[in-house]
């Protein structure tokens, strides 16, 4: 064989490198876009999922938050107590609640005592001005004559 014949024969075979080179980076820069578009997609779907878990987990949240307080706010506070169930803030402002609802109760047991008393109270004065009013009682006859 031939110097220029080696040298053809080593010229093809960098040609069939450069080519199966050129193929393999092609081929491996369509797995790396196939491999990007999966990734998309479950970044996505991961994305939809946790949020999706976020917000149930904000509504469970604010729903554990607000029944109490909506108990509360609901509530006629002649009723019984509400049983304090936690001792975070929602059970102290239930605490606090029937604080304020048995100093109310109690307030207005002493005001209609009070009433009582003085409807009483009022009562003997009415009476007393009838009866002072009727001892006072002159005919006009003899009020005539005078004037």
């Amino acid at each position: 064989m031939s110097v220029a014949d080696e040298a053809r024969n080593i010229q093809l075979g960098f040609e069939g490198l450069a080519s199966n080179r050129e193929e393999t980076v092609r081929q491996t820069g369509l797995n790396i876009i196939t491999d990007n578009h999966t990734l998309n997609t479950v970044n996505f779907i991961s994305i939809i999922t946790v949020s999706l878990i976020a917000i149930g987990i904000a509504l469970y949240s604010a729903t554990s938050i607000s029944r109490p307080v909506r108990r509360i706010t609901e509530r006629d506070l002649s009723d019984d107590a509400l049983t304090v169930q936690s001792k975070d803030e929602i059970g102290q402002l239930i605490g606090a609640t029937n604080i304020l609802s048995e100093k109310l109760q109690s307030m207005l047991r002493q005001i209609q005592v009070s009433l009582l008393l003085s409807g009483c109270s009022v009562a003997k004065q009415d009476n007393t001005v009838q009866q002072s009013e009727e001892k006072s009682y002159v005919p006009y006859e003899i009020i005539d004559g005078y004037i």
